[in-house]
């Protein structure tokens, strides 16, 4: 009871309603921008373009900007990044009304918005553990899991009907209304860094570090060669993951899309199907906790309902319930496969632990961009072609585990 009396304090509850709203603008523009661009376009490449750039950035985004927030105050990095994302989101309004066919403009403006996304998620998880103590800062990070999770489920339901008859000012004008809130929400916040400097000064102090930046990634580099190539656990955790998300981004990113398209085109159909993942990852985890001891069975069941799941998808791909249905299960099933990442970073040495993790996620995010152009030029073909592509992905990865000496037979007591 005194966990959750914590989360009453101002900082706590500005902090919790700063998230909210950013939340909302970040999952409001991403599905305005991705369905115009599949929808004005339609080409389904041309939406994975975007998506897998999308993707490829925010990897190489994940090893840098842990440094970038050490480097200044949080509170005015985080309304910096509010602020700055902005005048991207407007542009967009230019593109679409002027520019709507060329694809690049968008990516442009997708990968300038990554890097406010990313440095506004890294500000709030650094500055939330700064701000509070072990026990608030855990309760306050499962309140905003839960939350955050009720807001994709709720937005991206929204936004699938919202795009069917709202304007696209309208839309901009909401999203801005909620990156000026994040705004206002986190200037209340009451905060005092020892980092002084302010964001707009954070490029001379990123140059004024070179050299510390420069043994940061050689220490990296040197991780990646000695702590996780060179172990035959990681190594086998890395090829199979790495194997998985070659369908595992299409899958959840890219195939609602293209399921619409045999439904008129409508972005309801996406937003259902974005939300019916979003719920069913929730249920999953509810199940996680009671299966977390057979760490390489519930990874096996997993992949197994989760390739069920998905080929059922497309056996019954002109019926919407049974899409929905099964895009819920798959969405369980894939999150019964957590306890052995869980188990992966556990595992790991608590004094490395952040740089190996960082390596690790780098490698597994390459293989998210590659598999959705692979997926898509497959589809383009025939869309049996995809779905013997993703049984054979699944199969591979169950041989792998299953071969693998590390990874055949993990329990925990």
């Amino acid at each position: 009871m005194k966990e959750y009396k914590a989360l009453l304090n101002k900082n706590c509850l500005l902090l919790i309603a700063a998230n909210i709203a950013y939340s909302f603008a970040d999952i409001a523009f991403d599905f305005f921008l991705s369905w115009y661009v599949y929808s004005i376009t339609g080409n389904i490449m041309n939406l994975i373009a975007m998506l897998s750039g999308s993707v490829l950035f925010r990897a190489v985004l994940s090893l840098l900007t842990g440094a970038v927030t050490d480097l200044t105050n949080r509170k005015h990095l985080l309304v910096f990044s509010a602020l700055c994302s902005i005048p991207i989101v407007l542009s967009s309004l230019l593109v679409l009304r002027y520019f709507s066919t060329v694809i690049w403009l968008y990516v442009v403006i997708v990968l300038l918005n990554d890097v406010f996304n990313v440095l506004y998620s890294k500000s709030m998880t650094t500055i939330s553990a700064e701000l509070f103590d072990e026990t608030t800062y855990i309760s306050f990070n499962s309140a905003v899991s839960a939350l955050n999770q009720s807001v994709y489920v709720i937005g991206q339901a929204a936004m699938g009907f919202i795009l069917m008859v709202a304007r696209d000012i309208s839309v901009i004008s909401f999203v801005i209304a909620c990156l000026m809130l994040t705004s206002f929400l986190i200037s209340l916040i009451d905060y005092q860094s020892t980092q002084k400097a302010a964001p707009t000064k954070l490029l001379g102090q990123i140059f004024s570090f070179r050299k510390k930046s420069n043994s940061y990634f050689k220490n990296l580099l040197n991780i990646a060669k000695t702590e996780v190539f060179s172990d035959s656990y990681y190594k086998s955790f890395c090829i199979v993951i790495f194997t998985l998300n070659l369908v595992y981004g299409y899958i959840s990113s890219v195939l609602p899309y293209s399921l619409s398209s045999m439904q008129g085109m409508s972005s309801a159909v996406v937003g259902l199907a974005k939300s019916m993942l979003s719920i069913g990852g929730i249920i999953g985890m509810l199940i996680v906790p009671k299966i977390s001891k057979r760490v390489t069975r519930s990874f096996i069941v997993g992949l197994v309902g989760s390739l069920i799941s998905v080929l059922c998808i497309f056996v019954y791909s002109r019926n919407l319930i049974l899409v929905y249905i099964f895009f819920f299960f798959y969405s369980v099933f894939d999150a019964i496969t957590q306890p052995l990442y869980s188990y992966t970073i556990k595992r790991i040495d608590a004094r490395v632990r952040g740089s190996i993790v960082g390596v690790i996620d780098f490698v597994i995010l390459l293989a998210s961009p590659l598999g959705m152009f692979i997926c898509g030029a497959l589809a383009d073909r025939n869309d049996i072609l995809v779905e013997i592509f993703i049984i054979f992905i699944f199969t591979l990865a169950l041989i792998l585990v299953k071969s693998s000496k590390d990874l055949n037979a993990i329990y925990l007591e």
